[in-house]
């Protein structure tokens, strides 16, 4: 669906087609909000569909990277991050992948992991830990990375609800519940309540759900694969 099919499909949920009581600008800021929850319920399940990489300029020995004005900030020079799903060590002339740095889950828990088997895929047992809008690292970094992350959506509703063909992202067959969830801040704004509307808002999100536990990569959810000694424990 496209931002305009979407749009009036959330006029039909509340009953006004007509914009009596909701007007353009309201649709978009209901359909922005909306989008941000669809948006944080699909990368909670697969980052990967709306993961963005960076690969800053290779760094010469250092601690730690000051991404500030780069992904965040108020004016940064990439998409804005939400979140840093992984970092990874590459040959910068192929490209291919030398190891993934591990996340730390804090700054006491930074130092090297030294007791992990790994020695080949985690490179060379680093760990990575964002810090406000710095990344700090428990050794030096001399080999190029690449950062991934989820960006903030960067769709313009305003603008897609007045043109045709807006694209908003490849999970096509789940966009009624970004107009189910629009419909729902319609509703609070009105100080009212729809059951059925929460519902069918209910069964969706939980068919998204599953779309991803049984994965978009073919049938690759029918095989179990032994994958343990892939990551540290």
């Amino acid at each position: 669906m496209y931002v305009n099919q979407v749009g009036n499909l959330v006029r039909q949920l509340v009953d006004d087609p007509n914009q009596v009581f909701l007007s353009q600008a309201r649709l978009a800021s209901f359909l922005e909000l909306a989008y941000l929850q669809f948006n944080s319920q699909v990368t909670q399940q697969a980052p990967e569909v709306y993961e963005v990489v960076y690969t800053p300029p290779t760094p010469s020995g250092v601690y730690e990277l000051d991404l500030d004005g780069v992904l965040f900030g108020s004016n940064p020079t990439q998409r804005r991050c939400q979140r840093i799903t992984r970092i990874i060590a590459i040959d910068p002339g192929s490209g291919q992948l030398i190891g993934i740095l591990q996340p730390a889950a804090s700054f006491e828990t930074l130092n090297p992991n030294t007791s992990s088997s790994m020695q080949l895929r985690i490179y060379p047992n680093l760990r990575w830990w964002l810090d406000g809008r710095k990344v700090r690292f428990s050794g030096a970094i001399t080999q190029t990375i690449q950062i991934w992350y989820i960006p903030d959506p960067n769709i313009d509703w305003a603008l897609g609800l007045t043109t045709s063909n807006t694209y908003i992202d490849d999970l096509t067959q789940f966009h009624d519940i970004i107009a189910l969830k629009a419909a729902q801040f319609y509703y609070v704004a009105d100080g009212a309540s729809n059951a059925k509307l929460d519902s069918m808002l209910a069964i969706r999100s939980a068919e998204l759900d599953q779309y991803f536990a049984n994965t978009r990569s073919g049938r690759g959810s029918r095989y179990v694969l032994d994958e343990t000694g892939e990551f540290p424990r």
